[in-house]
């Protein structure tokens, strides 16, 4: 089982791996392509913290992290 991110990961891993076989003998075509496969998992991963951050935020984990304590203080 795989939660979104992996997903996103593993599929841009297999698609860097998939142009790198493919265009081995043409450097010049595989790095544009590499860089057009960059962008779109950029742009990807851009949607994911879209959509997670706000259920972050929400969670009661924010909540906790919120919550100041006071620091101790030492004498010296």
């Amino acid at each position: 089982y795989y939660d979104e991110w992996q997903k996103i990961s593993n599929a841009n891993d297999d698609k860097v791996n998939e142009i790198g076989r493919l265009y081995a003998d043409d450097p010049v075509m595989r790095d544009r392509l590499l860089k057009l496969q960059a962008e779109a998992y950029a742009k990807d991963v851009e949607n994911y913290i879209k959509a997670f951050v706000p259920l972050l935020i929400n969670s009661p984990l924010e909540i906790l992290c919120s919550t100041t304590f006071p620091l101790p203080s030492y004498s010296y």
